[in-house]
């Protein structure tokens, strides 16, 4: 692959990146809608068929965020195997140090917004449950 390319398949595995994100985002939404909306007849059975559902999606959608994310690594290392054998313009080079200069890994970020967003949502779920059904 030329640098071009592996700098387009980069940018599109981000883009998918940030589909599924939403995607999610959206579905995590959905379900405290849900469980808010229908707290009134939120039994322990509803609840946890919506938990276990819930759960099964964000492994799905997260398994899909890890592929695409292993791709986008992928691509940097091949960045950096180029710009080694000396290789690389300037784009390939900038495209390098936008990935190496960032605070924190990107992949750390997702995991902690998605953990947190997950726990957000099952807890929230279980409290509609108990505390709207008191």
């Amino acid at each position: 692959m030329s640098e071009i390319d592996v700098i387009e398949h980069i940018g599109y595995r981000g883009e998918r990146l940030w589909f599924f994100l939403q995607w999610w985002s959206s579905i995590s939404f959905a379900v405290m809608a849900a469980a808010f909306l229908g707290s009134r007849k939120l039994n322990r059975v509803i609840a946890t068929i919506i938990v276990s559902m819930y759960t099964l999606a964000t492994a799905t959608i997260m398994q899909g965020v890890s592929n695409q994310s292993s791709w986008v690594d992928s691509g940097y290392a091949q960045l950096q195997r180029m710009a080694s054998s000396g290789e690389l313009s300037l784009v390939g080079m900038a495209a390098l140090e936008r990935q190496e200069n960032l605070p924190l890994p990107a992949e750390y970020i997702t995991q902690f917004f998605a953990g947190a967003g997950f726990l957000f949502t099952v807890g929230f779920v279980v409290y509609c449950h108990r505390k709207l059904n008191d």
